[in-house]
């Protein structure tokens, strides 16, 4: 399912548009970053959702996007559940994080958080491989498969989460596995990657 030029360029101004957000764990729980960009998250959860709609096969789409109730406000895990065919099925949980380190401005030729993009297509920001580049795969993918294959649906029900302050200690999926949707709602997970 290669992408087209539209559709490929498209996915670069989101990817670029994401590594913006200055996610530093040590200062975005203050400053508001955590939370910018998990609404930047949720609303591209939201837009592959919609994609599917169009594609007008409702049961086979990311569902219950929402920021799990037990993470502090100023540092929200992003859910999405995609229904699969048998919910009875131990989950596939399909986790990354968006937080990042400092980054140090005298080592830095760009601005780490400009996403500028080279002449020969590299894309230069903190984050661009630990890890924000996984939650846009995640994203980009699921939204390739709904244009590509709206009637498709997972054997299993596929959860995925964007947590923050990975980079400190993991708070975010701390507050997973406290979580009601975890402790009571899930029939177990198979695979988490």
């Amino acid at each position: 399912m290669k992408l087209s030029e539209t559709e490929a360029e498209a996915a670069i101004k989101r990817f670029q548009e994401f590594l913006r957000f200055e996610t530093i764990s040590a200062t975005a729980p203050s400053t508001g970053a955590y939370v910018k960009c998990a609404n930047f998250l949720k609303q591209e959860l939201e837009a592959v959702q919609k994609v599917g709609s169009e594609n007008g096969k409702s049961d086979s789409l990311l569902k219950n996007i929402h920021f799990l109730p037990e993470a502090p406000d100023h540092s929200p895990v992003v859910v999405a559940h995609w229904p699969g065919k048998d919910p009875t099925l131990p989950v596939l949980l399909l986790n990354s994080h968006y937080d990042v380190v400092p980054a140090d401005l005298e080592a830095w030729t760009v601005p780490p958080f400009g996403a500028e993009r080279s002449s020969d297509g590299k894309i230069y920001g903190r984050g661009t491989q630990d890890m924000k580049c996984v939650c846009m795969q995640y994203i980009e993918g699921i939204r390739k498969l709904h244009q590509t294959r709206p009637e498709w649906q997972p054997e299993r029900d596929i959860y995925l989460t964007f947590v923050p302050d990975e980079e400190i200690g993991g708070n975010g999926m701390a507050a997973f596995l406290d979580s009601d949707l975890y402790k009571y709602k899930l029939p177990g997970i198979v695979l988490a990657l």
